[in-house]
C-alpha cells in the first residue's frame, strides 16, 4: 500500500511539472485573437480633438466594425464650432478696421477738397497775394505728404515678432517660464502680448488701432508717433491758417441771413462742417498725442499704463531719448 501511494504521489507531481511547463511555454508568446486594444489617440498642436479620430477607441484583431463614440463626435464638434465662431469673430473685426481706414481716406479727401479748392484756392499770378498762398499751399502739401507716408507705413510694417529661438535657459528665473503663449505654442518676451485680431504675439505690443487696421509694436511705434506728429502739424495748420476766411464766411451768412446764390450755400456748406471737423479732430489729436508722449517718456505701453501695478515701476527718460525717438 505504501508502495503505490508514493507511485500516485510521483505521478501527481510529474503531471504538475508538465502543466506548469506548458504554461511557462504558452506565456512567451500569449495569445491575442480574442483581445481588445484600444488606438493611440494623438492630439493636433493646441490640444484640441482630431474630427478624424472622433471613432472608437476599441478596435479587436477580428476585423469587428468600429462602435463610434458620441462624447469624442460632440466634443470634436463643440471644438470645430468654437474655432468658426472665432475666425467669424476675428473677420468681423478686421473687417471694421477696414471700413474705419477707408472713413479716414474719405475724411482727408474731403479736407483737402475743402481747404485747396475752397479755403486756399491757387490764384492767377497777376493776384498780389499769390506768392503767399503758393507758399502756404507747399507747405500744406509737405505735411500732408509725411502724414500720409506716416500712416501708410504704419499701416504696412509687421509690429514685431517673437524671435525664432526665443526661450529661456536652465537656470534662469522663474518668471521667464511662465512667459508662454497657449495659441501660439511658443515662449514669449516680457511686454510681448498676443493680439486676438491679427492672431499673432506682438513683440512689445504697444495696442491694436483700428484706425490703421494693424497692431502697434516695436517695429511701427515710431511710426504711429509720426503720424500723430504729423497729424497734429497739420491739423494746426489749417485751424491757424483760415481764421480769417471763416470769420469772413460766417460773418457774410450772418448778414445776409443765409439769402445768398446757390453756388455760394453750396461751397459754405462744404467748408463750414469741415473747418468745425478740423477744430474737434484737433482736441482729440492734441490730448491723444499728449497721452503717448507721456508712454514713451516714461518707457512704457498703453497696455502697461492700464495696470496699476506697472506705474510706479515705469522708468523715466529724458527728453533727448523722445527726440531721437522721432529722428532716428
Amino acid at each position: 500500500m505504501d508502495e503505490a501511494a508514493k507511485i500516485d504521489k510521483n505521478e501527481r507531481l510529474n503531471k504538475n511539472k508538465i502543466s506548469d511547463s506548458e504554461s511557462i511555454n504558452q506565456g512567451a508568446a500569449p495569445q491575442t485573437n480574442n483581445v481588445n486594444m484600444p488606438n493611440t489617440i494623438k492630439y493636433p498642436k493646441g490640444g484640441a480633438i482630431n474630427q478624424s479620430q472622433s471613432k472608437s477607441n476599441y478596435i479587436n484583431n477580428n476585423n469587428e466594425q468600429p462602435v463610434e463614440n458620441n462624447n469624442a463626435i460632440s466634443g470634436g464638434q463643440t471644438n470645430t464650432q468654437g474655432n468658426e465662431e472665432n475666425q467669424e469673430g476675428k473677420a468681423k473685426k478686421k473687417y471694421s478696421g477696414r471700413v474705419l481706414v477707408a472713413l479716414i481716406c474719405v475724411v482727408i479727401v474731403y479736407e483737402y477738397y475743402a481747404y485747396v479748392f475752397y479755403l486756399k484756392p491757387l490764384v492767377s499770378p497777376s493776384k498780389d497775394y499769390f506768392v503767399s498762398r503758393l507758399i502756404n499751399l507747399i507747405f500744406f502739401h509737405y505735411f500732408l505728404f509725411m502724414m500720409i507716408w506716416s500712416f501708410i507705413v504704419t499701416m504696412r510694417t509687421i509690429p514685431g515678432y517673437i524671435p525664432l529661438y526665443w526661450g529661456f535657459y536652465i537656470g534662469d528665473e522663474e518668471y521667464k517660464r511662465k512667459r508662454y503663449c497657449l495659441i501660439c505654442n511658443a515662449f514669449k518676451p516680457e511686454r510681448s502680448h498676443h493680439c486676438s485680431v491679427c492672431n499673432i504675439c506682438v513683440l512689445n505690443m504697444d495696442h491694436h488701432c483700428p484706425w490703421v487696421n494693424n497692431c502697434i509694436g516695436f517695429y511701427n511705434r515710431k511710426f504711429f508717433m509720426q503720424l500723430l506728429f504729423y497729424l497734429l502739424i497739420i491739423l494746426y495748420y489749417i485751424l491757424l491758417s483760415c481764421i480769417g476766411e471763416i470769420y469772413e464766411i460766417v460773418k457774410h451768412m450772418y448778414i445776409s441771413r443765409l439769402h445768398l446764390p446757390v453756388g455760394k450755400l453750396i461751397g459754405y456748406a462744404i467748408v463750414v462742417p469741415a473747418y468745425i471737423l478740423i477744430i474737434v479732430l484737433t482736441v482729440l489729436n492734441t490730448m491723444f498725442l499728449k497721452y503717448h508722449i507721456t508712454l514713451v517718456l516714461n518707457n512704457s505701453t498703453t497696455i502697461e499704463s492700464l495696470d496699476p501695478d506697472n506705474k510706479e515701476s515705469a522708468k523715466v527718460c529724458k527728453l533727448i531719448d523722445l527726440i531721437s525717438f522721432f529722428l532716428v
